[in-house]
């Protein structure tokens, strides 16, 4: 623990800690805040400060304590029962969570904050219709911040209405044009209403601004293959092997693709190659197997989507019923 120098206020800490928690150094931020606490135990707004820091270290437990003194010390400090709510969210608690993102709301019935996270533990619960409703009010509070849209637009999408979340996710790139998480996401929903052109468009903008990124590629390519572009969507499943050449979904849905083509055997190299990565890899056996029924192996196709049954896909012991009776 520091010295105290007579050159070293409570304030003087409070300054160096806010500005260690500024660049990260959250456990320097905790010795100064330390040091203020130990010259003012009653100032309810250091232990939310050290509260922060505590949590940037991943001390969530402390974090609590701090956040829990902080509102016992001011019983109206909106920030500090947010911040109680989103570490208890952290930890998987959102009954809790909504009682303190409730206790803020009370105190402070127009902070935005509080609604989109309460609204964040209310879908995670199961009460869409609760989230929603907190979602359209923290919108409404705060319409300029691109992650309220987001939240909405992500349970809309989430309960079917992809339309409205299209909507949302309209908004939110309005506000930031940047986002590749967003265009995917509104890519997404455009590809559940069939719309393949426009959810192709919008992971190529997202795959601008994260190009290295698995998983769209991978959508970018089922879209294509709905198409009816199989070509290209094997030039993205191309892709996806080069940059993740340890994971197996590439060679799968590459193998698929070539089916759909006709090439069983080189089909049959991209399963056999994604088995090889991981032999435990149920779609990969339910895959290869309808590629063995199709080119005229039966037994050995049967055999596969077996295996791939055992493993629980369903999917595979749909196909067994179907074709191996």
């Amino acid at each position: 623990m520091p010295t105290i120098t007579a050159a070293q206020t409570s304030q003087e800490f409070l300054d160096m800690g806010n500005a260690k928690m500024k660049i990260g150094d959250y456990q320097g931020a905790v010795k100064d805040y330390d040091m203020v606490i130990k010259m003012e135990p009653n100032n309810g707004y250091i232990y939310n400060n050290r509260g922060r820091a505590k949590a940037g270290l991943g001390d969530l437990s402390g974090a609590i304590r701090d956040y829990e003194i902080s509102v016992k010390l001011v019983p109206k400090y909106v920030d500090a029962y947010i911040n109680l709510g989103n570490v208890r969210a952290d930890l998987g608690d959102c009954k809790k969570a909504i009682l303190d993102y409730d206790s803020a709301i009370k105190i402070e019935p127009k902070d935005p904050r509080a609604y989109n996270n309460r609204g964040l533990c209310r879908a995670e619960l199961g009460d869409k219709i609760g989230a929603m409703k907190d979602f359209g009010t923290a919108i409404k509070l705060s319409p300029d911040l691109v992650k309220n849209y987001v939240n909405r637009g992500d349970l809309r999408s989430e309960t079917g209405d992809y339309k409205g979340a299209i909507a949302d996710y309209d908004k939110a790139l309005e506000l930031n044009p940047d986002l590749a998480q967003i265009y995917f996401a509104r890519g997404n929903a455009r590809f559940k209403m069939n719309n393949y052109q426009g959810a192709i468009n919008d992971y190529d903008k997202a795959l601008e601004l994260q190009p290295k990124a698995l998983f769209i590629y991978y959508n970018r390519a089922t879209a294509k293959r709905e198409k009816g572009d199989f070509e290209a969507a094997i030039e993205d499943y191309n892709n996806m092997i080069k940059h993740y050449p340890d994971s197996p979904d590439g060679y799968v849905q590459r193998g698929y693709t070539k089916s759909l083509l006709g090439n069983y055997q080189q089909a049959l190299t991209d399963m056999d190659k994604a088995l090889r990565i991981d032999s435990n890899d149920r779609n990969a056996y339910y895959r290869r197997g309808l590629v063995l029924i199709s080119s005229g192996d039966i037994k050995s196709g049967c055999l596969d989507l077996k295996k791939a049954a055992d493993m629980k896909n369903q999917e595979a012991a749909d196909s067994l019923a179907k074709y191996c009776q």
